[in-house]
């Protein structure tokens, strides 16, 4: 049966993928940025690929990645919704990956509603090793891309990675998967591609990891020709390379793309109106990223979020102009918990909203978070735990979730559930419907004035209101 939680007149289901499908996720070791260190997983059996992430055991099957910015995406067919979502495992046919075979891969899976899953579809070869994967669709298309690497055990900080796409033409249908195509070099490193696709237009982000540039290829024919154009540069360098960790979205003719520049976590983005024929200059827009970000444009209006420390920062431009950031959640200063894995999303006409991991004090207790304004920020609706740390002993972790917002009254989400040192790793989807609890002061900056005082929610933390009062704006100084 599905958990079900009410929360307000918010209505949220979830369930969780089938052991034989979508089972469990790969989480990532973060790396130092802007001087402060991110967590490190400690699975029961690790098979590290060498690049700062961790392929974790799980119990009767998979193991999937757990980056997954853009691993869900949404067509509709004949009036009804199709879900689709692509995955990492290293547990191929009872099996576990090894240097020689069987390899890692790249599956898909779709589905109706979120409640059952089809049977998961190979993307990549089954000669070929690849861990790192996005999805996005488009129409009656879905694109998912992945870069591969040559070992998976004893793992080479200077092998190859190479970018790669498959387009499937009918909604994810088993027998419309084209011929996957490469997009860059045999020779070079890709570093953590995502995708985003409006129309025909399609948008794939990711780093060369021997120059550092960030790279965006783009097709204009649904998928069929690529040309690949530098946005931008990071001087973020790790062992493996380079890696700004780049996230790009699109709606209509908007596109736009934010990467992390340098070690002082600079938050940088290029935007372009006419679908990516020509760009603006790089702006900064923040400071002090611990980590990666996200992105969501809707029509004209953009959203950057990230997390700091203590933070999580949302900015906005409209009409053109880059508004005052505002933090979203704010943590105890300078203490072992901090926000990460952001995931933004916007609606009509003026709503926002973001999705974050939170992690507590207690080291791989995780709270999986969801906070939204109906007024483009000014005001937000108190935050929301969608999946606790204290839920299951199963999943103490909740985190890097993926979020489609696709009419303003459902939400969904997919993120990764799992325990440190078990074999408890999988990955769920939550539907949400309906409105949420009463609007609170969302700006950290006027809690003071405003006689507002921080509360705990199942572990994370939320801005809340000592008494039912109309709520005061407030904004962060840029």
């Amino acid at each position: 049966m599905p958990d079900s939680v009410q929360a307000g007149d918010l209505q949220l289901i979830a369930h969780r993928v089938p052991d034989g499908g979508l089972a469990a996720v790969r989480q990532r070791q973060r790396r130092s940025v802007c001087g402060v260190q991110r967590e490190q997983v400690d699975a029961l059996r690790q098979a590290f690929d060498g690049r700062g992430r961790v392929l974790a055991t799980v119990q009767n099957g998979v193991t999937l990645q757990t980056f997954t910015y853009d691993s869900l995406g949404r067509t509709v067919q004949s009036g009804a919704q199709r879900l689709h979502l692509a995955y990492a495992t290293d547990r191929i046919g009872n099996k576990w990956a090894s240097d020689t075979g069987p390899y890692a891969g790249i599956y898909y899976v779709g589905s109706g509603s979120g409640a059952t899953w089809t049977t998961p579809i190979r993307l990549n070869a089954s000669n070929q090793h690849a861990t790192v994967s996005g999805l996005a669709a488009s129409g009656a298309r879905v694109y998912v891309t992945w870069e591969s690497q040559t070992k998976l055990e004893h793992y080479s900080d200077t092998a190859p990675r190479i970018l790669y796409v498959r387009v499937n033409t009918s909604h994810g249908a088993s027998t419309a998967w084209k011929t996957a195509i490469r997009l860059s070099s045999t020779t070079g490193r890709a570093s953590f591609p995502t995708i985003a696709a409006g129309g025909t237009d399609v948008f794939i982000a990711w780093t060369n990891g021997d120059t550092g540039e960030i790279k965006l290829s783009i097709s204009h024919d649904s998928g069929t020709t690529w040309k690949t154009i530098t946005v931008g540069a990071t001087t973020l360098n790790f062992a493996d390379g380079y890696s700004g960790d780049p996230f790009v979205a699109v709606s209509e003719t908007t596109v736009a793309i934010t990467w992390l520049k340098d070690s002082s976590g600079g938050v940088a983005v290029r935007v372009s109106t006419d679908s990516g024929v020509s760009w603006d200059t790089t702006t900064s827009v923040g400071s002090g990223a611990s980590g990666p970000g996200s992105v969501a444009v809707r029509d004209t209006r953009i959203a950057v979020a990230w997390p700091t420390a203590d933070d999580l920062v949302v900015r906005q431009q409209l009409s053109g102009v880059w508004v005052a950031p505002l933090i979203v959640t704010h943590l105890a200063t300078g203490a072992s918990s901090y926000p990460y894995a952001p995931a933004v999303v916007l609606q009509d006409p003026d709503r926002i909203g973001v999705a974050w991991a939170e992690q507590r004090t207690t080291a791989n207790d995780v709270d999986l978070q969801w906070a939204e304004s109906a007024d483009g920020g000014s005001l937000w609706f108190q935050t929301l735990t969608l999946a606790s740390a204290n839920a299951s002993a199963s999943r103490r972790a909740n985190d890097w979730p993926s979020v489609l917002w696709p009419v303003a009254s459902t939400r969904d989400v997919v993120w990764n559930g799992w325990t440190v040192n078990t074999d408890n790793y999988r990955q769920y989807f939550r539907s949400g419907s309906g409105s949420p609890v009463e609007p609170a002061l969302r700006s950290v900056s006027q809690l003071s004035k405003a006689g507002l005082t921080a509360s705990s929610d199942a572990g994370g933390s939320m801005i809340s209101a000592p008494e039912r009062h109309a709520p005061t704006r407030g904004r962060v100084a840029p």
